[in-house]
């Protein structure tokens, strides 16, 4: 009879510890804001994961023409199951360009999403399209982008959308790319600039309207093409890690040996999906580090 009441009585204290130790890990976890840049080929994907479980998804990589002809099944929606998503509470497409927006209508149809910030800037793209059907279909609220918005994920972490302004950029080499929606995500002490495709004309009005961008952790534009990331770009941000996102053997020979020797001239890490694969930023809002996964 003792044996039995002893061994009930470990047996419930080991279950009590195993209680502790998983509430001291949720509670851990959940202190944690957690960005993953998908290795999508030539394109962005980016996967916002808030202290909480809120989401975001930016951007969808392409579908087909310069990625994998399958990007949302393959890799898009099986990283937002590892993730535990099951919801988005925003999906934010900076620009309607194909490498962009390609897997974005395939996640939107397969995972429900509170809501959806498009560009203003609309260009030509079929996939563009067909995104704005789906949301509407789905009754995903559909809101332009536009600086001044915020989207408050919970638990402190904090996206600002810093441009396009109130007059969109026009006559540049790439309006589409120019206008790309450009956001600040911050999370205490820890920050990200995310600028899309921002190319030089465009950057040079946000410095003109913005000029602290000041940022731990810089999302390269357009993929390291030598179009963007300019020195005054470089001298506001700042930042202690570049992330590129690119594909191997891209036909636009991205990141271009210019733009990584800017980099490289101040001092920033760089990684890059084509050599690194998926990079994964986790930030408990004081310190941060980061974690690469290379697809076989």
């Amino acid at each position: 009879m003792r044996l039995a009441r002893l061994q009930s009585v470990v047996l419930l204290l080991l279950a009590l510890l195993a209680a502790a130790l998983w509430l001291s890990v949720w509670q851990a976890t959940s202190q944690i804001l957690e960005v993953t840049f998908l290795d999508v080929g030539q394109g962005d994907s980016i996967l916002v994961k808030a202290p909480g479980g809120a989401a975001m998804l930016i951007d969808g990589g392409p579908a087909g023409q310069y990625g994998s002809s399958d990007t949302p099944r393959r890799i898009i929606l099986p990283a937002l199951l590892v993730a535990g998503v099951n919801r988005l509470q925003a999906v934010v497409l900076t620009h309607a360009h194909d490498d962009h927006v390609g897997g974005l209508p395939e996640v939107i149809q397969q995972v429900p999403a509170n809501m959806l910030l498009a560009p203003r800037v609309e260009g030509e793209s079929d996939s563009y399209r067909r995104l704005i059907e789906i949301a509407q279909g789905k009754g995903i609220e559909v809101i332009p982008a536009a600086a001044g918005q915020a989207i408050v994920l919970g638990g402190g972490a904090l996206c600002e959308i810093l441009h396009p302004g109130p007059q969109p950029v026009f006559g540049s080499a790439s309006d589409v790319n120019n206008n790309s929606t450009v956001m600040r995500l911050t999370y205490r002490q820890f920050s990200l600039l995310l600028p899309g495709d921002l190319e030089a004309e465009g950057e040079q009005y946000l410095l003109s309207r913005r000029p602290n961008l000041e940022s731990t952790v810089l999302k390269v534009a357009h993929h390291g093409s030598d179009s963007a990331t300019s020195e005054a770009f470089l001298a506001a941000v700042r930042p202690r890690l570049a992330i590129i996102s690119v594909g191997r053997s891209n036909p636009f020979d991205c990141p271009r040996p210019v733009t990584l020797a800017r980099l490289r001239a101040h001092g920033v890490r760089i990684l890059r999906t084509d050599l690194d694969g998926a990079i994964t930023v986790r930030a408990d809002g004081k310190t941060w580090n980061v974690r690469t996964y290379k697809r076989r």
